[in-house]
């Protein structure tokens, strides 16, 4: 149970089982971007699209991430996502196929690739 990760609360069509009651770590002090940015589109909704875009970080490098939850994102979810990142030059990673891909600036390049062969 953390950002990016469907929790064993979430019901499917209908969100979570026990809202009121949920934890501050992670639920209430996520920010899912499709509620916080207004340029993530409609289709980017995470009941209709099975992915979560959020805002995370590596170190003091923060970062946009779309995370399978649970689908894998279409073509094209990551070309919009791709696109959106190199308009806003901004830092991005995404999994899918079971493998991290990432694109941005020469130092979150580089922790991601020091964070890939810790892991």
């Amino acid at each position: 149970m953390y950002p990016g990760k469907p929790c064993y609360l979430l019901q499917i069509g209908k969100g979570c089982s026990d809202y009121e009651n949920r934890p501050e770590e992670p639920c209430k002090a996520f920010n899912c971007q499709w509620i916080t940015n207004p340029e993530i589109p409609d289709d980017l909704y995470p009941d209709k699209s099975g992915v979560i875009i959020s805002i995370q970080q590596i170190g003091d490098i923060k970062f946009m991430k779309m995370n399978c939850a649970p689908n894998e994102p279409s073509a094209d979810q990551l070309t919009w996502f791709i696109l959106y990142g190199l308009k806003n030059q901004i830092n991005i990673a995404w999994d899918t196929l079971q493998k991290k891909y990432w694109l941005g600036d020469s130092k979150f390049n580089k922790a991601m690739n020091d964070e890939l062969g810790s892991s």
